[in-house]
């Protein structure tokens, strides 16, 4: 729908000002009890598209992986595939959406795009998204099935998931394509894995679910079950919490904190 592709848009390329509620303190525990709250910094929530692409090319630089080619599954509009490109010299953004994928292109062939910035019901104002030229020449966008990837996609120096496999009907059938002889991810390469785990029958079949639910009186997580399945051949190098801002309109925001995993696939 327009108003999602608003939202996204919004998520992916609004400014500090358009992303954080006016009338409430920068740090949440200003807004509840000390006793309850951490203390969270609401601007720390915000570009989440740009924070989850540096995330993979920060642990890039640390573990020294070449940064030539990466792959952003579930891209939407692209905001995290153009910052990947700021370290990355050919990045590849793919996602089932059709109209996220062609606001994505329409960025990257025209530098801007307008979207509407919702306040109450049908008010708002329009805002403008805009990227850098130089970044938009080391992308390209393509409408695939992270389920159904296509065969040609292998090798890739970096691979990033954010915020999709709790949305897939067949989450490991994606998991699976990220190693084995025609991986994904190249030897020695990265996957940067991020989700909130909101499995959901309505995207998610609960049989295929990994995690979320008891089985055999154990309580079984979804982190733990992606370490499990990744374990034969990727290591787990790094993991941290991705807070995430989702502004809806004027008066309602999703706050939400996905949980971020770095692994490294072994050298054969």
């Amino acid at each position: 729908s327009q108003k999602m592709l608003d939202e996204y848009m919004a998520l992916h390329y609004a400014t500090h000002d358009d992303s954080i509620p006016p009338s409430l303190p920068t740090s949440l525990n200003n807004a509840v009890s000390s006793s309850t709250s951490k203390g969270v910094e609401l601007a720390g929530a915000l570009h989440f598209p740009q924070r989850c692409a540096g995330l993979v090319g920060t642990w890039a630089e640390k573990l020294g992986v070449t940064q030539e080619r990466a792959l952003d599954i579930g891209c939407a509009v692209g905001g995290s595939t153009f910052e990947l490109a700021r370290g990355f010299n050919q990045v590849v953004g793919v996602d089932l959406s059709a109209s996220f994928i062609q606001a994505a292109q329409a960025l990257q062939q025209d530098g801007q795009l307008p979207f509407f910035r919702r306040d109450e019901g049908d008010l708002g104002v329009s805002r403008v998204a805009s990227v850098d030229p130089d970044l938009a020449n080391k992308v390209a966008f393509r409408r695939a099935d992270a389920c159904a990837l296509p065969p040609e996609y292998i090798g890739f120096d970096a691979v990033l998931i954010a915020n999709l496999l709790c949305r897939l009907p067949s989450p490991r059938a994606c998991l699976g394509r990220l190693g084995g002889p025609r991986g994904l991810v190249k030897p020695g390469g990265l996957v940067v894995l991020v989700s909130p785990y909101s499995w959901m029958a309505e995207h998610t079949p609960k049989e295929v679910w990994l995690g979320g639910f008891e089985r055999d009186g154990r309580e079984v997580k979804s982190a733990e079950t992606l370490v499990s399945l990744l374990s034969d051949e990727f290591e787990l190098r790094h993991e941290e919490d991705m807070p995430l801002l989702l502004r809806e309109h004027k008066r309602k925001y999703q706050f939400i904190v996905s949980h971020a995993m770095v692994f490294q696939r072994k050298q054969e």
